[in-house]
């Protein structure tokens, strides 16, 4: 019994003193570490993972004040770059609530495989002068730009015109993966059952 409680108090001390070894190396040279392999990771999705948030009301968004050239293309690779409310616009873009156009849709509107300057809203913004607020995100569906569109006019966002791009595949996703309640927040259907 003794040489177990012994053997039990080796391992012990030995996870310790590993514990302790790997949070002082962890504090010495863990930004070392990452800025190494940041270069693998820029070049990978991790970034654009972190970009593309879940939002506690319309379900998901993009970060604010983003800037990030390595977002993969057709033809190579794109520059992805949100204002200070997380729209989809020029690099170092700072707005204020007042639009004259907003955009909402999908992929589309985003413009996920080119640069703003390169997206119909980003044309439209350059041509025309108007100051516009591209709202489009990945995978929105009727329900979220009903849910978004209440929030940030709720938010004191105002837009003269508001432009909605709604294709095909937008009723398949409302149909298929988005619920939303009395209080226009946005749900993932069967989160439970996905554990989500």
């Amino acid at each position: 019994m003794i040489k177990l409680f012994k053997f039990i108090n080796s391992i012990f001390v030995v996870i310790l003193i590993t514990f302790i070894f790997i949070l002082v190396f962890d504090f010495l040279f863990g930004e070392r570490i990452l800025k190494k392999f940041d270069n693998f990771f820029s070049k990978s999705q991790f970034y654009e993972r972190l970009i593309r948030i879940d939002h506690p009301v319309y379900h998901h968004t993009l970060r604010k004040n983003v800037k990030y050239s390595n977002n993969v293309s057709f033809t190579g690779i794109y520059e992805l770059c949100t204002n200070n409310y997380g729209f989809k616009s020029k690099c170092n873009q700072i707005d204020t609530k007042d639009y004259d156009f907003a955009f909402i849709g999908d992929s589309f509107t985003e413009g996920t495989p080119v640069n703003y300057e390169d997206t119909f809203v980003g044309l439209f913004a350059e041509k025309t002068g108007f100051k516009t607020a591209n709202l489009g995100v990945t995978s929105y569906s009727p329900k979220i730009y009903l849910s978004k569109l209440k929030f940030l006019l709720n938010q004191n966002f105002h837009f003269n015109h508001i432009v909605v791009f709604i294709d095909i595949s937008d009723f398949y996703d409302d149909t298929n993966f988005y619920l939303i309640d009395e209080n226009f927040i946005v749900s993932e259907k069967n989160s439970k059952e996905k554990n989500l």
